[in-house]
């Protein structure tokens, strides 16, 4: 362990902790963490969490009820994760997951709101954000859309894909 108070409180085995307060409360096993915070209050409160990797800022810190084999690599990423088999890498990616499992996103705020859901794939800054799609569809989409003939379909398609173009 290297840092102030890292490993504090640490009851688990194997584990790599580098930074001022990481692994602060760690219970869990064979996790390394990496950063301010990383991985702080992963005590899986009766589950502990194994195998988990946090590099950043409060990456992965209130994991609890045994998350498993995640990886958080970035500042705040999977902040308040609960569940197993999570790829987060990027600013603030999946800062909100509560109990979805084997999501991976990758790129600034991608699914940063997701909290249930499993299995989703996002790449990019602000993938999968609700926020983002909304602003798309608001500002870009619902303009061509008012209006339009809803069984010209391939015009329409052709219209939303150019106007959506970078």
């Amino acid at each position: 362990f290297i840092g102030a108070q890292t490993g504090y409180y640490n009851n688990g085995a194997h584990n790599l902790m580098i930074g001022a307060l990481a692994g602060y409360n760690n219970r869990g096993d064979y996790n390394v963490l990496i950063g301010y915070f990383a991985g702080d209050d992963n005590d899986g409160s009766t589950n502990n969490s194994h195998k988990n990797v946090a590099i950043g800022y409060t990456a992965l810190t209130n994991v609890e009820t045994g998350a498993n084999q995640n990886t958080a690599v970035g500042y705040s990423t999977l902040f308040t994760n609960t569940a197993n088999g999570n790829t987060a890498v990027g600013f603030s990616v999946l800062r909100t997951n509560t109990s979805g499992s084997g999501n991976s996103g990758f790129g600034s705020n991608a699914l940063r709101l997701n909290s249930t859901g499993s299995g989703n794939t996002a790449l990019g800054n602000a993938a999968l954000a609700p926020h983002a799609c909304k602003t798309t569809i608001d500002t870009y989409l619902k303009p061509l859309l008012i209006g339009a003939d809803p069984m010209d379909t391939e015009y329409l398609w052709e219209s939303m894909y150019r106007r959506t173009l970078p």
